[in-house]
């Protein structure tokens, strides 16, 4: 049985998001589904931090270093280079310089 501060605080870190491991969220995720005390807590929790949604303006994130906003070609291509269609000329050798 889980303790009901417990319940309250691993309900706390399951709304907060990141204060979990992946593997602790997905238990409580199944958990969850079985414990209705459990799923009351998170619903509360979601109902007390939704508030502050309305009292912060959204912003948004600071440009990474090195970002110029006016660069309109991209710095990395995520295609694959094309292979050349030019053929060697000449003696029949497949190398050059002969090798």
């Amino acid at each position: 049985m889980i303790e009901r501060d417990d319940l309250d605080m691993l309900a706390a870190e399951f709304v907060l998001g990141g204060t979990l491991p992946v593997e602790d969220r997905q238990r409580v995720q199944r958990l969850r589904t079985t414990h209705p005390e459990l799923d009351a807590q998170i619903l509360q929790w979601e109902s007390r931090l939704s508030a502050l949604n309305d009292e912060i303006e959204p912003v948004d994130p600071p440009a990474p270093p090195g970002f110029s906003p006016g660069l309109s070609v991209p710095l990395i291509s995520w295609s694959r280079p094309r292979r050349s269609t030019t053929r060697w000329s000449g003696s029949g050798n497949k190398c050059p310089g002969g090798a």
